[in-house]
């Protein structure tokens, strides 16, 4: 009967740390959706490029469900911050060369 015990809360440690490191793995490849798609981002040529690659992230997010939507992990809203900003700098760039060409 002991040796029951000790089986089921062997199994129990080993189920939860199976979900623990699936979690990690999990937000590193929502991290790295993200760091993909910035380096897309920095050599994007048009605002057009841009909302392809967002909407290219946006749908392999839909993938992972809520979690990519709520940015649980550290390394996923550093990621996902460091997107944005590359976003908002791009299309001020477009904006800005837009605007001098029109004078």
């Amino acid at each position: 009967m002991r040796y029951k015990v000790i089986l089921m809360f062997l199994m129990f440690f080993a189920v939860s740390l199976l979900q623990a490191c699936d979690g990690t793995r999990e937000a590193s490849s929502i991290a790295d959706a993200y760091d993909v798609a910035t380096e897309k981002v920095l050599s994007a040529a048009s605002s057009e490029e841009l909302v392809e690659i967002s909407y290219t992230l946006h749908l392999g997010l839909a993938d992972y469900g809520k979690d990519a939507k709520t940015g649980s992990s550290r390394a996923v809203v550093a990621a996902k911050e460091k997107f944005e900003q590359a976003v908002k700098e791009k299309e001020i760039e477009f904006y800005t060369t837009s605007y001098k060409t029109k004078k």
